[in-house]
């Protein structure tokens, strides 16, 4: 395929899944991280590409995002109904459900900044906003109690509280850096332990191309300054071959 991207990981930790336009559209594909078999494709719809797509942890719901039409959620069993998470005009982006299943976080330009929220799920019956001065790419915790989001070049803690209801009891700002971010889905990641992430850094600002002009005659002169070592014949672009 042209583009493959925006892989996640399966629940039993041995396949990914990621998008794939190979068949035309943007569909669903899983693949072993062994590559032990070809790319398999998922999920897929009739009448819209899927640009980004996650499994619950039980491995029974899959999250996905359609091109301009919102966030939905089916069950891959049992009742396979369509059911959409947000829906709007504006642009609702990285679905990513709670470790136990019971919250959904995204980010939604609903107010005219991205911003980061969540909502119970599967009643959905309330969306709350956990950042405050703009938000993407949530990831949540391993244990759940946190769930890490983007502003700009940095990256903030927000510990959720669920009960009586879903509040922020803490914000807390963790790190910066010219890292690779793509605001439409994570690039980045959290480790078992909570306390350890994994991003993209950028090359460095100072990265120079450097043009040589003449190198053969530098190469004549290195090897004649070192007789006794061996000195390959190299050709030109006719083909003639160039001896030191």
């Amino acid at each position: 395929g042209t583009v493959n991207d925006r892989p996640e990981w399966m629940p039993d930790g041995k396949h990914l899944l990621f998008t794939s336009n190979r068949a035309g559209s943007y569909e669903i594909w899983t693949q072993s991280v062994e590559g032990s078999a070809p790319a398999e494709p998922f999920f897929r719809l009739k009448d819209s590409q899927i640009l980004e797509a996650v499994v619950s942890g039980d491995g029974r719901t899959l999250l996905y995002r359609t091109g301009g039409q919102g966030i939905f959620y089916r069950r891959l069993d049992g009742d396979t109904n369509v059911h959409p998470i947000a829906q709007g005009e504006a642009a609702e982006l990285a679905p990513r459900l709670s470790p136990d299943g019971r919250f959904v976080a995204y980010s939604s330009e609903e107010t005219g900044v991205a911003q980061v929220f969540v909502r119970p799920f599967p009643s959905l019956r309330e969306r709350f906003q956990v950042s405050v001065d703009g938000g993407t790419e949530p990831v949540w915790a391993p244990d759940g109690r946190r769930l890490f989001y983007r502003r700009n070049r940095l990256i903030t803690a927000a510990t959720i509280s669920t009960s009586p209801d879903l509040s922020v009891t803490r914000r807390e700002e963790l790190f910066e850096g010219d890292f690779v971010f793509q605001s439409v889905h994570a690039e980045y990641d959290v480790a078992p332990n909570g306390n350890q992430f994994l991003v993209m850094q950028r090359a460095e600002s100072d990265v120079q191309t450097i043009v040589v002009q003449n190198w053969f005659g530098e190469l004549r002169q290195r090897v004649a300054r070192q007789p006794n070592r061996w000195a390959y014949r190299l050709g030109d672009a006719t083909g003639e071959p160039l001896t030191a």
